[in-house]
């Protein structure tokens, strides 16, 4: 929506707009912090000129509920007005990631499930077809709920236990992003929230973040929980660090522990 609202603003200032993303994306940080837009916005009113930025477009949306942006999409005749919310991957229609990675792979790896101590459960039909916390549709029974509680895309093995085999004192993180050194400096610990997914809940920790010692260009985090925590930490998806309503970074996770 935010898109389709950036073309359909500039509609009256046609010619102005550089459909180069780049472009638009390096006036991001420039025109956001030196040009006041957020207090421009206070009472929703906004006239784009030949100046204005994408970030400025988007951020013209900040303070709006989504049902009134709809309504101004409506009233815009944009078919997006009416899309329904994307709440899994975007570009894939049903939603079944699974099928779409078999169509387009000659051949899925089988594997073992194991547990924790490497003893073979059963067998899977593929790693993509699990993810870490799942419960459900596993294919194989234990008279006993067991969840995945991790997968080795090196072995093909997903690992399968009780559900206090889930629970988490914390995580590691790479490829850090700092948004302000000042809210988050390197090298001290910093009592944080974080969140793993959207949807969940915020955890109180303490986190540290540092350079690696390979490359100083690296920033990596610890997060240690404050209490113990049954969330599904997952390898490879993001967590996001915040400090009452202020998001200090995020990264990519590495492992748990």
């Amino acid at each position: 929506l935010a898109m389709g609202l950036c073309i359909a603003s500039s509609a009256g200032a046609a010619g102005f707009i550089d459909v180069d993303g780049g472009m638009w994306y390096k006036e991001y940080i420039d025109r956001a912090s030196e040009s006041g837009i957020i207090n421009g916005y206070e009472d929703g009113a906004f006239a784009p000129d030949k100046n204005t930025t994408r970030a400025e477009f988007v951020m013209m949306l900040w303070n709006m509920e989504k049902s009134y942006v709809r309504k101004i999409a409506k009233e815009y005749n944009l078919p997006v007005a009416q899309k329904k919310e994307s709440q899994e991957i975007c570009f894939i229609k049903d939603n079944d990631y699974t099928s779409f990675i078999k169509r387009r792979c000659s051949k899925i790896k089988t594997g073992n499930f194991i547990d924790i101590k490497g003893n073979v459960l059963g067998k899977h039909e593929g790693i993509i077809n699990y993810t870490i916390g799942q419960r459900k549709g596993l294919g194989i029974t234990f008279g006993k709920p067991m969840y995945v509680t991790n997968i080795n895309n090196l072995d093909s093995t997903v690992t399968l236990g009780e559900k206090p085999e889930l629970c988490s004192k914390g995580l590691i993180a790479k490829n850090v992003n700092v948004i302000s050194e000042k809210l988050l400096p390197l090298g001290k610990y910093i009592d944080v929230s974080v969140k793993l997914r959207y949807k969940s809940s915020e955890i109180d920790s303490t986190l540290i973040v540092k350079k690696t010692n390979s490359n100083k260009r690296e920033i990596t985090c610890k997060v240690t929980f404050k209490e113990p925590t049954f969330c599904s930490v997952t390898a490879g998806q993001s967590v996001v660090f915040y400090k009452n309503n202020i998001v200090l970074g995020g990264g990519v996770i590495c492992s748990r522990f």
